[in-house]
This record gives structure tokens, sequence and C-alpha cells, in this order.
């Protein structure tokens, strides 16, 4: 929640690796510091999860019907607007530096793991950020684990993604 991991790969190995001090906490106390809300943490991990930055990407022309969750989603989408832009524009500085190294790289997409995941539309908004494709990933899906057996929930399975992608790949440094 207070920490982002953002690393590209290629086939061969891992080309670029960067911490970034950008996580869902500081959205979440945003979200309750400007808000007032008083169910705490519960209200905001609600509002995070159905709303985010859904107005932000959406082209919404509901009816009445949808009026008030379009002023409560526009009201959060305009909180975290300014925190999801400071993300992309972290990305975009790592992305830059490796264009500055291979001027002929390709991205082919990215993948959002963790606390992020939860968050509504952040995949679309990082997507049109980018200008790539995003997806929302749990590190666990598809490794052909028993169904019985016990895998860590999307957020706390985010600490072994960088361990899991080692495992898959060969680093020439190791």
């Amino acid at each position: 929640r207070a920490q982002s991991v953002v690393v590209v790969v290629s086939r061969s190995g891992i080309l670029v690796h960067r911490n970034l001090a950008w996580g869902t906490g500081p959205l979440a106390q945003k979200l309750a510091e400007n808000l007032r809300l008083e169910g705490g943490g519960r209200d905001v991990d609600f509002l995070l999860r159905k709303h985010g930055l859904l107005h932000a990407v959406s082209d919404d022309t509901a009816g009445e019907d949808g009026a008030n969750d379009r002023g409560a989603s526009s009201a959060v989408s305009q909180l975290l607007t300014p925190l999801a832009k400071q993300l992309g524009h972290e990305i975009h500085n790592v992305l830059g530096y490796l264009r500055s190294l291979a001027s002929n790289v390709a991205f082919g997409g990215a993948f959002l793991y963790g606390a992020g995941v939860h968050v509504a539309g952040l995949e679309r908004y990082l997507a049109q950020a980018l200008n790539m494709t995003v997806r929302s990933m749990h590190p666990f899906a598809g490794l052909g684990t028993a169904r019985r057996a016990v895998t860590p929930h999307a957020e706390e399975a985010a600490h072994y993604v960088l361990a899991l992608g080692l495992g898959h790949r060969s680093v020439r440094w190791i």
C-alpha cells in the first residue's frame, strides 16, 4: 500500500527494475481526509472498489438512475486522479529511460498486481496513460496449484510477484 515496483522484462531477462514511492495507501488517506468518512477503512475500501477512477476513464451517459453513483464516482475520481497521474508519470519515466538505451523497444503490455487491482478503473486509467494494454493479475493464477492448496489473497500475493517472475526467467548475472 506504500510502494510500487516497476519491472520491465523481455524473454531474455530483466531490463529495468525500479521501486516507486507510490501505493494505494495515499489514495485511501486522501478519500478519508477529504470525505470525512464515518465508517473509516471500510467506507474507503468500498469507494476504492466501487468508484475509484471509473469516472476518469468512463464515457458513461447513463440515465437518471445512476445520477447518485455518477456524482459519487465523479467526486472520488477527482480526488484520486492527481495521485494516479503521478503513477503514470513515474512509469513513463521508467519507460523513457529504457527507450533512451534502445530506441527500437516495443512494449507488449503491463500487468497490475496487489492492492492496485482493487481500485476500480486504475487498470483502464493506466492503459490510457501508457497507451498499452494493462491487465490485472493474480500471481498464482495458472501455476497449476491444487484447488485445495492455500494461496495468498491477491494483495498478499503481490509480495511474491518478483520472485515468481525471476523463477520463470533466466537472468544473466545469477
